[in-house]
């Protein structure tokens, strides 16, 4: 299946099942009809209407994501899914986020900075976790460069991808570092170090 010519990336995709939805917007209609039918007009209280309205609304919109030809359900596994994941991917790859590039160097503007980082000018490239709140780590990627100046860009960060891949291919360091650091203790290795 291509997912270049496919007319149904072009629509909202929904990474789950349409089943699911057929389920929650049948169970929302059916709650505010038994509503209505199991209790009495004269012993509903505003909080019943409110309750009523909300289901009705949540159930509406559900229909309409399930009639809807903006919207295209994409099952967790399966052609479609892994279709729709390499597409992802590769629109991540070519995504240059808050970057743009010479054929010397870099220059992130973000946060209202601006930086420019020549790759002669790059002595070291480290790779860290940064401990967050949830069980996840953030992927932390250090550039240290010039007189004692360093930058360093996460994983949430757009332009992430492209940013590594490009250093890759300038600096021809061994690509496997970001699987040695998950799977091992260490909370930092060096990717590339400036011979002396």
């Amino acid at each position: 299946m291509s997912t270049n010519s496919s007319p149904e990336f072009e629509r909202i995709p929904i990474i789950d099942y349409r089943w699911k939805y057929w389920l929650y917007a049948i169970v929302c209609w059916s709650l505010v009809l038994a509503g209505f039918l199991a209790i009495k007009a004269k012993e509903r209280a505003w909080e019943f209407w409110m309750a009523e309205v909300v289901m009705l609304c949540f159930g509406t919109g559900l229909f309409y994501m399930l009639f809807s030809g903006r919207y295209v359900f994409i099952g967790r596994k399966g052609a479609d899914f892994d279709a729709y994941m390499q597409k992802k991917y590769a629109d991540l790859l070519n995504d240059t986020g808050d970057f743009t590039y010479t054929d010397d160097g870099f220059v992130f503007n973000g946060d209202g900075k601006q930086i420019e980082i020549k790759y002669s000018e790059i002595n070291r490239i480290s790779g860290h976790l940064e401990d967050m709140v949830s069980n996840d780590d953030d992927l932390v990627l250090r550039i240290e460069y010039g007189n004692n100046h360093f930058f360093e860009i996460d994983e949430e960060l757009r332009g992430w991808l492209f940013l590594r891949q490009q250093l890759r291919e300038q600096f021809h360091y061994d690509q496997s570092w970001q699987d040695v650091l998950l799977k091992s203790k260490l909370k930092e290795i060096e990717i590339w170090k400036r011979a002396d």
